[in-house]
């Protein structure tokens, strides 16, 4: 029933020329984070695997890029509005959270979206700046390739940086696609621009990142090549 329902619902996002779906919620819920996931959330971990994988393969096997969130979770204060972290051990998030995705990303999802909580028994800093979290354990342990997102760099977790300054240390960490809810992309956009022109590295990330965005772009014939 759940794979009918998400796969008509891919077709009609086709319809309607919507080309990835920000879905699914693919964090269990667990009693340190069931007040903010709310109803967003399948449930228990083995609920939120099973109606998680198929939610991605529904969307993907229709057209849609489906985006798996929020790597590695969340914990019960809101991003939106303050800073979020996680106190559990480092084996009650791997049990927790790692696991569960690392089974529902085996349904290939086009993307993953890392949250902004920090989770300190394993690193400092907030997941979308973390090359801990991307590059160690998304990428090298659970062997991801596809598109790596942020949460929106505007929501208040991450309120204490300039969305400038976040926006290059998620792309240092391994983000290739920053998400802005607000109208205030040119002055980001503008000092990514400027720190590729003065560092080589930071150039290299970028165009890295550039190219897995059109690469998917093209998988998903959302742009075509052309010859003349």
């Amino acid at each position: 029933e759940a794979k009918s329902i998400y796969s008509n619902q891919a077709v009609q996002m086709k319809e309607l020329g919507v080309t990835m779906n920000l879905a699914p919620v693919a964090e269990a819920e667990i009693e340190s984070n069931k007040l903010f996931l709310g109803t967003r959330t399948f449930g228990s971990v083995p609920k939120s695997v099973a109606y998680s994988m198929v939610c991605v393969r529904a969307y993907e096997e229709n057209g849609i890029a489906s985006v798996a969130k929020h790597f590695p979770g969340n914990a019960n204060s809101d991003p939106h509005t303050g800073s979020v972290e996680i106190t559990l051990s480092s084996s009650e998030v791997f049990k927790n959270f790692i696991f569960p995705f690392a089974l529902i990303l085996k349904s290939n999802p086009s993307c993953v979206l890392v949250s902004h909580a920090k989770i300190n028994s394993l690193d400092e800093n907030p997941a979308c700046m973390s090359s801990f979290w991307i590059k160690e354990i998304l990428q090298s342990r659970l062997g991801f390739e596809g598109l790596v997102m942020s949460d929106d760099i505007f929501m208040g977790a991450i309120s204490d940086l300039p969305p400038e300054q976040v926006a290059a240390n998620a792309i240092i960490s391994g983000v290739d696609v920053i998400m802005l809810s607000e109208k205030k992309f040119l002055s980001v956009a503008k000092s990514l621009l400027n720190l590729a022109a003065d560092d080589k590295f930071f150039a290299t990330r970028l165009c890295e990142a550039e190219k897995k965005v059109l690469d998917f772009k093209l998988k998903k014939r959302i742009i075509k090549i052309e010859e003349n």
